[in-house]
């Protein structure tokens, strides 16, 4: 009887670095610690979200399964560019996302920031205007910028 790596469903609850290192077969550090790196950041902002929840709680049940489904979609579609120029989903905070890609010894700084302006580009040629329902449009707004990041673990997962 083989026993399945847990790897792939964690991908979706932990950030890439604690998957990484349960893939390189290192235990989680349990322990407060602290890291730093540079690394180029986006936030994307996406509007016209209030005006679709607002028109869709009309509806009740059906329109909170409408937006459910749309926003599937969108998100979707928003990680599949994001994770296809190899941004790290940082965070989901309520109608933004935070992604970063950080120099590492295979990307340099130079490359993770062509990556994230490339994929920028990418994200409002494609889910800028996007039509969720006639007459009503979903835009974002796309922020890169670049420095250094600070992280802190209170430890665990």
């Amino acid at each position: 009887m083989s026993t399945a790596s847990p790897i792939p469903v964690l991908q979706s609850y932990v950030s890439d670095p604690i998957v990484q290192q349960l893939a390189a077969g290192q235990p989680p550090t349990l322990a407060p610690a602290y890291d730093e790196w540079a690394a180029f950041g986006l936030l994307v902002d996406i509007s016209g979200f209030t005006r679709l929840t607002e028109t869709l709680a009309v509806r009740g049940v059906a329109g909170a399964e409408e937006l459910s489904r749309i926003l599937n979609r969108y998100f979707d579609q928003m990680i599949a560019i994001i994770t296809g120029h190899g941004g790290q989903i940082v965070h989901f905070v309520g109608d933004a996302v935070i992604v970063a890609w950080p120099e590492t010894a295979a990307q340099s700084l130079p490359e993770a920031g062509q990556r994230a302006l490339h994929c920028a580009w990418q994200l409002e040629a494609t889910l800028n205007g996007y039509e969720v329902q006639p007459g009503m449009l979903l835009h974002i707004k796309c922020l890169v910028t670049a420095g250094q990041v600070r992280a802190t673990s209170v430890g665990g997962l």
